[in-house]
């Protein structure tokens, strides 16, 4: 099994439960890593038998901006069912970071694992 990662992909979103929350974009910082086989990409050296990067990064973008999350785990549990739905990866593990969301740290967050046939609609 190898690991495709994206480390600290940052986007502004609205997310949060409390009343001034709905008002403003706040910062998270999404890890990624994408379980799958890689053997036809290192065996071609081509592109079209990998997985993109950019593509990867793109959808999640258009995920998170579509609406406003209350909770930093329907955040992860989206991301996570819609990264197995779309590309060919067994597993995915999510690292989702609110920088700085309270005072006396430096970030808060949630680390999930999802595999495919294991995910639950939301």
């Amino acid at each position: 099994m190898d690991e495709i990662f994206i480390e600290k992909l940052t986007f502004n979103i609205h997310i949060g439960c409390l009343p001034w929350e709905a008002a403003v974009r706040q910062r998270v910082v999404i890890d990624i890593s994408l379980f799958c086989d890689c053997t036809k990409a290192y065996e071609s050296d081509n592109i079209n038998n990998t997985i993109s990067y950019a593509q990867v990064a793109a959808h999640i973008e258009t995920l998170v901006q579509q609406r406003h999350f209350q909770l930093i785990e329907t955040l992860a549990q989206v991301i996570s069912e819609s990264l197995l739905a779309t590309f060919a990866i067994s597993k995915v593990r999510l690292r989702v970071t609110k920088p700085h969301c309270l005072p006396q740290s430096a970030a808060t967050g949630i680390v999930i694992e999802r595999q495919r046939g294991q995910v639950h609609l939301l």
